[in-house]
């Protein structure tokens, strides 16, 4: 079984779960194996088509004998896309967290590897009444595009209209 130091749907390595409103702090928490003997760890941040800016995380606890804590509560700042990752300065030299599906990491060699992603949103943002409670579908018709020219039918019927946004 793979050793897995961080899963970003997990509240307990990242609070609060799933997007944010600009300037909520945000509690990103890893789990190491002891026997990397890491010294410093530290969340690299930054936002779409900006540097990225290292957060150093501290040492929290440790977990039986063989696996420690560390943690960083980060400002979510302002609206936008973000990504992230994390770096480890071990006694092997440094080490990164990234993402190897789509909630999950792992401890690579390189930081070559998919970075996490966090959205922040405006703080005034509110939800539509008329949306609260609902179940909302999206819908990406390219992934059943067939990848030719012809029309596709319905019911007899040629679909070549636009389709309906909400």
């Amino acid at each position: 079984m793979e050793f897995i130091p961080y899963n970003s749907r997990l509240t307990y390595h990242k609070f609060p779960f799933g997007a944010v409103r600009e300037g909520t702090e945000i509690t990103f928490k890893i789990v190491l194996p002891r026997n990397i003997f890491c010294r410093e760890s530290y969340v690299v941040l930054h936002k779409d088509g900006c540097e990225p800016v290292y957060i150093a995380m501290a040492w929290e606890k440790m977990q039986g004998d063989s696996e420690e804590w560390w943690r960083a509560c980060v400002d979510a700042g302002e609206t936008g896309l973000y990504f992230y990752t994390f770096k480890l300065v071990t006694q092997y030299g440094d080490r990164f967290i990234t993402r190897f599906d789509s909630s999950t990491g792992r401890i690579t060699e390189t930081a070559d590897g998919d970075e996490f992603q966090l959205t922040v949103f405006d703080k005034d943002f509110q939800t539509p009444d008329s949306f609260k409670g609902s179940v909302m579908y999206q819908i990406f018709p390219d992934r059943f595009f067939k990848g030719s020219d012809r029309k596709y039918k319905s019911g007899g019927k040629k679909i070549d209209k636009s389709p309906t946004f909400l």
